[in-house]
């Protein structure tokens, strides 16, 4: 799989390639961090399968800084 971050206009801040073995999880904590953005407005994080394997489930979760909770990101599919 390959992580690529994005910025609201659209130039590209960092990659990463990420291995997920079968029947497994990866988790990556602090992304935007780990991909050289510690910051990033209006950003977006795209998930490429680019060595056509089988499909993998993505989804992602920002802390509330208030409560402490987890809030869940859903996947959003972009075809080109």
């Amino acid at each position: 799989m390959g992580l690529h971050l994005y910025s609201g206009d659209n130039r590209e801040l960092g990659h990463r390639a990420v291995t997920v073995p079968p029947r497994s999880r990866v988790q990556i904590n602090r992304v935007l961090r780990a991909l050289g953005a510690d910051d990033c407005r209006d950003c977006r994080l795209e998930f490429v399968n680019e060595d056509g394997g089988r499909g993998v489930v993505v989804h992602g979760s920002v802390i509330d800084n208030r409560s402490g909770d987890a809030v869940y990101l859903p996947p959003m599919l972009i075809e080109y």
